[in-house]
């Protein structure tokens, strides 16, 4: 008996229609025959109890010792010996459900929930899209982000400042810039190699073509804990702050051309991103300070590949201690060991992140918190086998 069968066999005893005797004898053995057979049987119970207490209060299950054996749960009479033969089933079906910690069917009333996950500011650009420019057309130079303010934990809307605006893009695969645009295939998205997939929502934000887009933001401070607050601004001494979102460049080119997300102002932060003094445009990190980039270190993951960038910022007496991973694992905390990136910064706190831009590159699902489980939620999966 395959899987699949043995599925629909556990579905009709739930609904209590009865099984044949060699149905009822093939699916007890497919139960026995491995441990990943009875986790299957576990999991289908729990999906059918819930999605059955949703549609009416269900009774007790039946006590299958004093339950007639001519009666079934329609009110129908069956041979006795084929109730005999599904009480067996019926009976490693509930020891299945109480030794893997579950009660069978009354008592379940919720699916397992995701991994839970507490930014502090989280921007996802849910919004309505802008009519993107034509290929090789002229950049908007008004408009943009200007005055839009959703997400969570952010004390303004945000404010272009550029002479060019950045943009909301819905479909990326309808608005090549060219035919080589690495975007086109798709939204922004990322699954690690265990295929777990990190949750997101929503459009996406494209940074200008051409000089020069300026978005910024100023955060809600208080919504971060107080151990993280500095005054007015973020970066305690001895405090932890993570920040995670997903980027993909037009493509992979450098000299000179950049796009990348920055905490801090120029004269003390951190920027993430595609960088203009990296030559061959891969993902980098650098600091800042009077205006310059510091301490610039390069990954080799070209920018023309869509990441997810995941930063944690140490602040200390004196200079913090950024270090970064690119595609990291989402279900456990990464090691520093296994960090893309790492490099001190000049000592800094701030309240504002900016995207800024002269070479049109997507940003999207922007977290900060104080904790990595905080900025790397991951997307429920189908209780269904």
């Amino acid at each position: 008996m395959d899987t699949r069968r043995a599925l629909e066999l556990i579905d009709a005893h739930l609904d209590g229609e009865p099984l044949s005797d060699a149905d009822s004898d093939a699916l007890t053995e497919w139960i026995k025959r491995r441990q990943e057979n009875a986790d299957d049987a576990f999991r289908r119970i729990f999906l059918h109890s819930y999605l059955r207490q949703q549609l009416q209060a269900l009774p007790p299950l039946p006590d299958l010792e004093n339950e007639s054996p001519q009666s079934s749960l329609d009110g129908s009479s069956g041979p006795p010996q084929r109730f005999s033969r599904w009480s067996a089933v019926g009976a490693v079906l509930a020891l299945i459900a109480i030794v893997l910690g579950g009660l069978l069917l009354p008592t379940i009333s919720t699916l397992p929930q995701p991994r839970r996950s507490h930014p502090f500011a989280y921007e996802g650009f849910d919004y309505p899209p802008d009519e993107v420019p034509p290929p090789l057309g002229d950049w908007p130079a008004t408009g943009g982000l200007d005055g839009r303010d959703g997400g969570e934990g952010f004390a303004a809307a945000w404010v272009e400042s550029g002479s060019l605006v950045s943009i909301i893009e819905a479909n990326p695969s309808d608005h090549p810039w060219t035919p080589q645009d690495m975007r086109q295939f798709g939204q922004l998205g990322y699954s690690d190699r265990f295929g777990n997939i990190l949750q997101s929502v929503g459009n996406q934000l494209r940074s200008s073509a051409g000089p020069l887009s300026d978005t910024h933001r100023k955060i809600d401070v208080s919504a971060a804990s107080a151990s993280l607050r500095h005054g007015d601004k973020l970066g305690a001494d001895g405090s932890q702050l993570w920040i995670s979102f997903l980027a993909q460049s037009f493509d992979s080119s450098g000299d000179g051309r950049y796009a990348y997300l920055q905490l801090g102002d120029d004269d003390a932060g951190l920027r993430l991103g595609k960088l203009r003094n990296v030559p061959n445009g891969n993902w980098s990190v650098a600091a800042v300070t009077n205006r310059a980039e510091i301490n610039l270190r390069a990954s080799e993951k070209p920018s023309g590949e869509g990441v997810i960038i995941v930063a944690r910022i140490e602040f200390r007496p004196g200079a913090e201690q950024a270090t970064i991973w690119i595609n990291p694992d989402l279900t456990e905390v990464p090691q520093d060991t296994d960090s893309t990136l790492r490099l001190p910064t000049p000592d800094f706190r701030f309240d504002t992140i900016s995207i800024r831009g002269r070479y049109s590159t997507d940003f999207d699902e922007i977290r900060l918190g104080e904790t990595f489980q905080d900025v790397t939620p991951i997307a429920p999966k189908s209780a269904i086998p």
